[in-house]
């Protein structure tokens, strides 16, 4: 299972609690995007500082065309687009326009309505303590078809705190960095 640092950005900086300056066991970020997700201004300076370092992955709340290619132009590695964000209108032309992967956020309950494009990469479902992974949660996983990668990205739990049972069909974790990785 594969098991990606989440840092968040605020009021143009990165979590206080996060030092990532020398960090060599690190090649791979997961950046929520606060600034850019309430206030539709992602720190697009940041990304490109840290993508010479990390493929990042970007959660930022993207509303548009526009803003997903400007995401792409600032380093990103993945997207993730949020239900409700985006213009949903416009999502079959970025699938044209863009080559790297998109990944829908979701919470458990947005979950059971999505129609799946077999264009996302996968999805990046957020609930917040990881031990309160439940029977909901591991009957999305194991509903989804082989072609759909499921990330669980957590705020509050261990790492360590995923079972062996969640392996097959959950694709990775997302942790925050500044927990401890047992």
């Amino acid at each position: 299972m594969k098991k990606i640092p989440l840092i968040y950005i605020e009021d143009e900086k990165l979590s206080k609690f996060v030092e990532i300056d020398n960090r060599e066991d690190i090649d791979e970020l997961y950046i929520m995007d606060l600034d850019g997700i309430y206030n539709n201004r992602p720190n697009l300076d940041l990304y490109q500082k840290l993508s010479k370092r990390y493929k990042i992955w970007t959660d930022s709340g993207p509303r548009s065309i526009d803003d997903i290619m400007d995401i792409v132009l600032a380093g990103a590695y993945s997207i993730i687009v949020r239900k409700d964000n985006f213009k949903w209108k416009d999502i079959e032309k970025v699938f044209e326009l863009v080559e790297i992967d998109l990944y829908i956020g979701l919470n458990v309950k947005e979950f059971s309505y999505l129609n799946w494009n077999n264009m996302w990469k996968g999805t990046v479902l957020y609930i917040e303590n990881i031990e309160k992974i439940n029977a909901e949660i591991m009957e999305i996983a194991e509903n989804l078809s082989d072609n759909i990668t499921l990330y669980i990205l957590f705020s509050e739990g261990k790492v360590g705190d995923v079972r062996d049972r969640f392996d097959e069909k959950i694709e990775g974790v997302i942790y925050p960095l500044e927990l401890n990785d047992e």
